[in-house]
């Protein structure tokens, strides 16, 4: 069954990194049942797109590079694999090939389900209007033009808006707040 390869939790993981995290677990449980009734009205595999989904938003924590997009992947291939052998053990089925070529299909659909998000995610950031954490980790690049030329051109101002980004920083850690996004505002914060 080549289906299980299909990247279903995808579009949550992306509605989640976008929206958050109520329209995630939404989109989830409607793709889910959209899925299911895709595959001939299948209520184990509702709950297979289901339980991957919601894996994938859960257990997504927070992007500090595209490596966890990999990691992401990971979860969801796991959880995959949980619940294709678990729909297999409560059917009563003889576990055999098939349940192997099954759960090869669940491995490759969590590491699809990485690609897709990180070919999509910028998309969806431009047209939403929506800074992520990875886009946050690219602006606080020091080698972006508008950084060096700030450094080569006032090199007073470009040592402060490091340090405003630092204190920004242990500042928004000790109240709980974004840390990624005060570190990278006290970088711009005197551009203008």
């Amino acid at each position: 069954h080549t289906y299980y390869a299909i990247p279903f939790a995808a579009g949550s993981i992306v509605a989640s990194l976008v929206a958050g995290m109520g329209p995630a677990l939404l989109f989830a449980a409607v793709h889910a049942i959209g899925a299911g009734m895709l595959m001939g009205q299948s209520f184990p595999f509702v709950l297979f797109a289901l339980v991957g989904s919601l894996a994938g938003v859960f257990g997504l924590p927070k992007l500090r590079s595209r490596s966890v997009l990999l990691a992401m992947g990971g979860i969801v291939a796991a959880a995959n694999v949980v619940s294709i052998s678990m729909m297999t053990f409560l059917s009563g089925e003889q576990p055999g090939w098939e349940l192997g070529a099954d759960m090869l299909g669940g491995l490759a659909g969590g590491w699809f389900v990485a690609m897709v998000v990180g070919i999509f995610l910028p998309v969806f950031e431009h047209f939403f209007h929506v800074t992520t954490d990875i886009r946050l980790l690219e602006l606080s690049n020091q080698n972006l033009p508008l950084l060096r030329n700030l450094a080569l051109e006032a090199p007073g101002t470009y040592q402060h808006s490091l340090m405003l980004g630092h204190l920004a920083e242990s500042a928004a850690e000790a109240i709980g707040a974004d840390t990624l996004l005060a570190r990278v505002s006290g970088y711009y914060h005197d551009i203008g």
